[in-house]
């Protein structure tokens, strides 16, 4: 029953066309920006940044000179200030922190993520980090089939900031739909994002090498390991098993490139037993399903309890394989969804109303 359950949400997750609102969450009860608004998106050039809004329909652009404070309207307190600097190589293996709260697959419907976050005492109303040391993990695909792409990556990118003056972490994971935005193919990307306006560089540039979001997304891990846990989007394969891969050698040798210029092992990673898009572990009775022996080979092999993954829609976040594997993608994309919390080694369902419920 519950591989049928499962695979009707797949299905859902590929074929369903949800109605996305204007982006309008209340922060100090404004409304952020209107469907005929984006941005920023800001460009490098040396030590000059270009930022580039659609404000009212027209594209407006203005120039920073490095490091200044991006103005991030209608975000409460968050703020962000970008330096141009690269950026260093991310921390992939840390002990466990006293909380963990994880969600995934948000593809751009931002107010539900928020009040996820809200209800669950992450942040406030305010947007402003209340989770402590606390470590918030989002399992990839913030991109496509949304309309609040934009909004996501920077209120992301600025709650990074806020959770570290507190001793807290936000940790941002590739998911595939972010692996496809950052090398051409956009399929899925939401309709407003591909009519711009004249004068508004195309998504090429706007991720782009030179770009900020493309510079952050980039350094962004495909796995991410705390103490006994492994987070990452879509799952272990035997063929990555196979190859000897670890954590370190994942992360460290995945190169973004168009199908046509990946060597064989980002072919690899980036294919269909790769981390971004491996299924096997949540779905049962499939050609490419994994095997419990297959999964205690995967916790011997990173030294962990259990793996969190998403990508595979679910009905609910879930405990799989005798809790070895949860499986979190439990819909926000159509507006329903939840998150998984994880403290001081208990599990538990985070649901909208801030209520949770042992896994």
């Amino acid at each position: 029953m519950r591989s049928l359950l499962v695979n009707f949400f797949v299905l859902a997750s590929v074929f369903a066309v949800p109605v996305w609102p204007i982006f309008g969450v209340p922060s100090d009860s404004a409304q952020i920006q209107s469907k005929a608004d984006d941005g920023p998106y800001v460009l490098w050039e040396g030590d000059k940044a270009h930022a580039h809004w659609i404000k009212n329909g027209a594209h407006v652009v203005k120039t920073f000179n490095a490091p200044f404070d991006l103005p991030l309207e209608g975000f409460g307190s968050l703020g962000l200030r970008l330096d141009g600097r690269a950026y260093p190589e991310v921390e992939f293996e840390l002990p466990e922190p006293p909380r963990i709260f994880v969600l995934s697959d948000v593809h751009g419907v931002f107010d539900v993520m928020r009040d996820l976050l809200v209800a669950n005492k992450v942040i406030d109303s305010r947007n402003r980090w209340t989770f402590g040391k606390g470590h918030l993990v989002i399992l990839g695909d913030v991109a496509d089939r949304g309309d609040q792409v934009t909004e996501i990556y920077w209120f992301i990118r600025a709650l990074e900031e806020s959770a570290r003056t507190v001793g807290g972490r936000v940790h941002m994971i590739m998911g595939n739909h972010e692996a496809m935005l950052l090398t051409g193919d956009y399929r899925y990307v939401n309709p407003m994002y591909m009519g711009q306006v004249d004068g508004m560089p195309s998504l090429a540039y706007l991720y782009g090498t030179q770009s900020e979001f493309g510079r952050w997304l980039r350094n962004r891990p495909l796995m991410l390991k705390l103490g006994s846990t492994l987070f990452l989007h879509g799952g272990i394969s035997p063929e990555f098993l196979a190859r000897g891969l670890d954590i370190a050698a994942a992360n460290r040798n995945l190169r973004l490139a168009p199908k046509e210029d990946r060597d064989e092992l980002n072919a690899f990673l980036q294919g269909s037993a790769g981390p971004l898009w491996y299924r096997g572990m949540v779905l049962d009775n499939q050609s490419d399903s994994i095997t419990e022996a297959d999964i205690d080979r995967t916790l011997a092999r990173f030294n962990v309890k259990r793996v969190v993954v998403g990508h595979t829609t679910v009905e609910k976040a879930s405990s799989l394989h005798n809790g070895k594997v949860l499986a979190i993608d439990a819909g926000i994309q159509h507006r329903r969804g939840e998150a998984l919390y994880i403290q001081k080694g208990k599990i538990f369902r985070a649901l909208p109303d801030g209520s949770k419920v042992e896994l």
